[in-house]
């Protein structure tokens, strides 16, 4: 686990059936820690993300399922989901603990309106911190230059939905400040 910004962690793991890397995400919170979308990890990292501590495991979407029941099973957070998306997941097998509604608190985030890839896609804002969480932002290893596409230019201007504070630089988005595709 790498620290991307002060207190907000991420581990990727390389999908061979997609061809890039998938990346997990947890975010210290005064609160209580969120584990943003788990994939899959080594048992070195789990026991890190334990460490840590873990009081909720959101789930941005219906696909991102992946490693939420092991982060589940080590930490006893419970796994949140919106509601459009929940059945799905739990025809997965996937425990979902609480359904979500837009506008919901999940720690410091609320969770706002990304619908599009599933019916109920949410992007992850903690007003506070000026932070925005999209689990679906860029494919590949933030930080490292190798993505496979900028949110901004694959959405068509629907981050526009976010407040637009959201702003940062190289693209002029935050939820893809560490996507060279944009510099």
């Amino acid at each position: 686990m790498r620290e991307l910004l002060p207190g907000v962690f991420t581990w990727s793991w390389f999908s061979e059936r997609h061809g890039y890397d998938f990346n997990g995400y947890l975010v210290r919170a005064p609160g209580g820690n969120v584990c943003v979308d788990p994939v899959e990890m080594s048992d070195e990292t789990l026991d890190a993300i334990a460490r840590e501590g873990v009081s909720v495991i959101a789930l941005t979407n219906r696909n991102h399922t992946r490693a939420s029941a092991r982060v589940r099973e080590k930490t006893g957070a419970p796994v949140v989901l919106h509601a459009a998306d929940a059945a799905h997941a739990r025809a997965q097998g996937v425990a979902v603990d609480r359904e979500l509604a837009f506008g919901d608190r999940v720690g410091p985030f609320v969770a706002l309106d990304a619908h599009g890839k599933s019916p109920g896609e949410v992007a992850l804002h903690w007003p506070e911190r000026r932070m925005l969480v999209v689990g679906d932002a860029c494919a590949g290893s933030p930080g490292r230059g190798s993505s496979s596409g900028c949110w901004r230019r694959r959405a068509r201007g629907r981050s526009r939905r976010w407040s637009p504070r959201s702003r940062c630089t190289p693209c002029g988005w935050r939820c893809c400040s560490w996507c060279r595709d944009c510099s």
